[in-house]
């Protein structure tokens, strides 16, 4: 465990409130680094477009959710990054689905943007590895009427650092993750759940990461988190009651 490294203020939620809001779908999508679907926009209709989250990942199983005896409140700081490099723009888009999915994970009293009773701070990175050339992929594709059909990838890591306290050890994990964005006549990657609408396949890709790696956070030896385990059977019905003999 090394201490907490926090990013360059820039762009991070809870020690900055700053920000631009989004206008429109379109500059959603270019805040998280599909900025190729500008050109394929002008070029081909929307719905030549399709959005795949890949299922190797998939949901926290039940049984597998970290549990803790006594929650205690944390500070929450969320930076999101495109090839290391801070995007205010996502940071900024993505910030309510990340704090709910915290507060929803019972991990903590409480989930605040500001320092808290303690010092306990939770950040929380995603950091977009967008796949080379994806603009140029889009826009000959869009050139073509879809005909050319292309697939472009998205690599996402979600990390989570966890600190007890100021100067404290901080606990690590990071989650892999895969967007694909199907682009005219062209198969579907295998694996993978589709959307046509990349607000829906986002919000499935952000909440898988942050809940698996918040999880393995919660679960380490050092923050006291257990698994919840299997559900307890259900009890067997009672058996009927016998009728009395008729006298």
């Amino acid at each position: 465990m090394t201490p907490l490294h926090r990013p360059a203020r820039s762009g991070i939620v809870g020690a900055n409130k700053g920000g631009i809001a989004m206008t429109s779908w379109i500059r959603a999508i270019a805040a998280i680094a599909l900025s190729f679907l500008l050109l394929l926009g002008q070029a081909a209709p929307a719905s030549a477009s399709s959005f795949y989250v890949d299922n190797t990942l998939g949901e926290v199983a039940p049984e597998a959710m970290a549990k803790v005896a006594t929650p205690k409140p944390v500070q929450l700081l969320f930076q999101f990054t495109t090839d290391g490099k801070a995007n205010a723009h996502a940071t900024k888009y993505l910030q309510t689905q990340i704090f709910d999915l915290v507060r929803k994970s019972a991990l903590f009293s409480e989930v605040s943007e500001t320092p808290v009773a303690g010092g306990a701070v939770l950040m929380i990175t995603i950091d977009n590895i967008p796949q080379k050339n994806a603009a140029g992929k889009g826009f000959a594709t869009g050139l073509t009427f879809g005909l050319a059909g292309t697939v472009v990838i998205d690599d996402y890591v979600f990390t989570a650092e966890y600190a007890p306290g100021a100067g404290a050890a901080t606990i690590k994990a990071s989650v892999p993750h895969r967007l694909y964005t199907r682009i005219g006549n062209k198969s579907a990657p295998p694996n993978t759940t589709e959307f046509k609408k990349i607000d829906q396949a986002l919000a499935m890709l952000v909440r898988q990461g942050i809940n698996h790696s918040v999880n393995r956070v919660a679960l380490d030896p050092a923050f006291g988190g257990v698994a919840q385990g299997p559900a307890a059977p259900a009890a067997a019905p009672a058996p009927a009651a016998t009728p009395a003999p008729q006298q």
